[in-house]
């Protein structure tokens, strides 16, 4: 835009010599020299702003990458622990696919009634996606053995989790229901968690430092069961991943509301221990 601008300016400058030939060529020039130096003071006072602004839109832009765009559908395998199903798992079960490249387009697995996951699974190294279904809240082990997990769907068990769980780390995608989470003390081991939606689920111990999952997008608790949550220890502050908040119970294990709901573009809170102060809050947005 600015050389287009010199441009026009040379051609109408040449006009002006044209039709006022018999002037001093002396008083062209000088036209022509106060016209650049003018040029020349507005590009220099306009580009500080230009890129004022672009370290503003940087600040406030998400890095990290998305989940839906990463993780579509795979090819998936369904064993179970229950004997008397059509789908046992058997040491020969997994024999068959000790030698079969096409174990490595294995990326899905549904995992029914395992406490211990067995280490016969890992012959799968390319699994990114375990869906574990129980009954009873089985205590799970084992997951470790996939060192690609990306996507860890759960139902009716307790998963239990600790700082030695360096898997964890590798973690985006954590859906559950009916399902406790226990013995996680900090968030900072999840460090690439995009989504964490628990349903009839809950932490025996809600940690403390949420700021950590720089990378959320969507944070759902429904129906929030097992351990007790203050909302009010939750900011949602500099989180310009963050596009949607359902946080619910029907009991009494919920408190307050977040701090920086404005920051959100979807958020619904709901339990029953809501002041009338923090109902106006809400219904502002």
């Amino acid at each position: 835009m600015i050389k287009g601008m010199f441009y026009i300016l040379i051609v109408v400058l040449i006009a002006q010599s044209c039709n006022y030939g018999k002037r001093n060529s002396n008083t062209v020039m000088e036209q022509f020299n106060k016209s650049v130096k003018s040029l020349d003071t507005t590009i220099t006072n306009t580009i500080p702003e230009v890129v004022k602004i672009s370290e503003s839109n940087l600040v406030d832009t998400c890095s990290c990458q998305s989940t839906k765009q990463r993780h579509k559908s795979y090819k998936r395998l369904i064993f179970s622990n229950n004997l008397n199903g059509s789908e046992s798992f058997t040491i020969d079960s997994i024999a068959k696919w000790k030698d079969k490249p096409e174990r490595f387009q294995v990326k899905s697995l549904l995992l029914r009634d395992f406490d211990s996951l067995p280490a016969q699974l890992q012959i799968f190294e390319n699994v990114v996606h375990v869906w574990i279904l129980g009954t009873g809240l089985q205590k799970i082990k084992g997951l470790h053995i996939f060192p690609n997990l990306k996507i860890l769907e759960a139902e009716g068990i307790t998963l239990k989790l600790n700082s030695d769980a360096k898997w964890l780390t590798n973690i985006e995608v954590i859906r559950v229901n009916k399902t406790r989470i226990a013995g996680l003390k900090s968030f900072k081991l999840l460090p690439n968690l995009k989504e964490l939606t628990l349903s009839f689920s809950g932490f025996d111990s809600f940690p403390d430092d949420f700021s950590s999952l720089a990378c959320l997008s969507v944070f759902e608790m429904g129906a929030y069961t097992f351990g007790e949550v203050d909302l009010a220890q939750i900011d949602l502050l500099n989180k310009p991943c963050l596009k949607k908040i359902t946080l619910q119970s029907w009991r009494k294990n919920m408190t307050g509301i977040p701090k920086g709901i404005a920051n959100v573009n979807s958020i619904t809170v709901s339990h029953p221990n809501l002041t009338n102060a923090e109902k106006k809050v809400l219904d502002t947005y």
